[in-house]
């Protein structure tokens, strides 16, 4: 029986799920308690930060928040390159970092809940 190829030849791309699954979910949140830690104590070590924002790079981010000017890659990005940085780039890091893991708490929580009605303040 002889395999059968696509016809561009390459296998199918397989799009990432609609929703983040539960570990994906759990991923992202231990990346933000980590960045908080972070932003709190930039000077201390990270490397957990860092080994939380490689695995949550590959976790699937919400919907509407899966672009590169997004918070959740913006964090992931930085936290990847974050012991590249001197002490003084942490520093000035910081505070961004917290308000990015704020961000993204605030979202990850939000997922549960419906949507409030567009008119209900009417």
């Amino acid at each position: 029986m002889t395999r059968r190829r696509f016809k561009s030849g390459k296998p199918r791309k397989v799009k990432a799920p609609a929703v983040p699954s539960e570990t994906h979910l759990k991923q992202w949140r231990k990346l933000v308690a980590k960045a908080q830690a972070v932003a709190e104590a930039p000077l201390s070590d990270a490397v957990g930060f860092v080994q939380a924002a490689e695995k949550a790079g590959g976790a699937v981010a919400p919907v509407g928040h899966r672009g590169e000017g997004s918070p959740f890659m913006k964090l992931v990005r930085l936290g990847k390159r974050f012991l590249l940085l001197n002490g003084v780039q942490r520093q000035e890091e910081a505070e961004q970092i917290g308000e990015w893991a704020a961000f993204i708490a605030e979202t990850l929580d939000a997922l549960g809940r419906p949507a409030p009605h567009p008119y209900a303040g009417d």
